[in-house]
């Protein structure tokens, strides 16, 4: 092997696994960063990527698209798009993510399915095609990965959710023979009022310590909305975020800080097809 070769080959395997672990479930959504991506009760279209349970909260047809830089780093820049179908026979999702730049990069296409079974209960499930290439004419590899989850009402107001990654332990890729990681996510949702709800979940894989995570969002208008939160594993990360509803348009900004990685900005938007419901009035 070459020097320049081998060079390339050390410094991906680097970027891989310091900037963000092999094909790890990365979090997406900016409403989700800016309550810390503690989202795993949460019911949004992006519990598409958080909790596939969730989609079944969902009563319209809605699509969305999100885009972050982490660390500022154009090497690390993340893509994603959720797209969400309520059905008489459940809801169904379609999601594409991509992270990485033209020497390495991470893409996953996913297809999930949700349903709710009764007021108080909802489950869901999605299979994954994960795609890492690397250039130089290394090539591409890929796997099929499993995730799933459930959401309860354990009380009035107060829901728990939990998921998992990677059920079927697929293999990240060929090249560096490593295993997508298996992660668990485990969380309460309190509804503490009609205008605010506060969230906290801890994350677990079967190798690192543990994530804790919280935040809270706060409907200052009809159409407006304020969040905040952290997570941490050993250094804090603190995040905010504002969002901006229509009936139909969703847009959403939040920012995460980490006190030696620096900042990272999260940008979405959305389209809700939500069609007033016909009445004598509007006939």
């Amino acid at each position: 092997m070459s020097t320049k070769k081998a060079a390339l080959l050390f410094f991906l395997f680097v970027v891989s696994s310091t900037i963000i672990a092999r094909n790890d479930n990365l979090p997406v959504g900016a409403r989700s960063a800016g309550i810390g991506n503690s989202s795993v009760a949460l019911g949004d279209v992006w519990s598409l990527q958080h909790n596939q349970a969730g989609l079944a909260n969902l009563k319209y047809l809605e699509v969305g698209i999100y885009a972050n830089r982490n660390n500022l780093l154009n090497e690390a820049s993340q893509i994603s798009f959720a797209g969400a179908l309520p059905t008489k026979f459940g809801v169904f999702g379609l999601t594409f993510q991509q992270y990485g730049f033209k020497l390495y990069n991470e893409s996953k296409v996913g297809f999930a399915y949700s349903k709710a079974f009764g007021p108080n209960f909802r489950a869901g499930l999605m299979a994954n095609y994960l795609q890492t290439s690397i250039g130089e004419n290394y090539g591409k590899s890929g796997n099929f990965c499993l995730e799933g989850g459930v959401q309860g009402q354990l009380v009035k107001n107060l829901w728990i959710g939990a998921h998992v990654y990677n059920i079927n332990r697929a293999k990240a890729s060929n090249f560096f023979g490593e295993k997508i990681p298996t992660i668990t996510r485990i969380g309460l949702l309190y509804q503490v009022s009609e205008k605010v709800f506060a969230s906290a979940e801890v994350e677990k894989d079967l190798v690192n310590a543990a994530m804790f995570k919280g935040g809270a969002e706060y409907r200052a208008k009809e159409n407006f909305y304020l969040r905040g939160g952290f997570y941490f594993v050993q250094n804090p990360v603190y995040t905010f975020g504002v969002g901006f509803y229509t009936k139909n348009i969703r847009i959403d900004f939040a920012g995460s800080f980490h006190q030696s990685l620096g900042f990272t900005p999260h940008l979405g938007l959305g389209y809700l097809n939500y069609k007033p419901p016909v009445t004598k009035e509007n006939q």
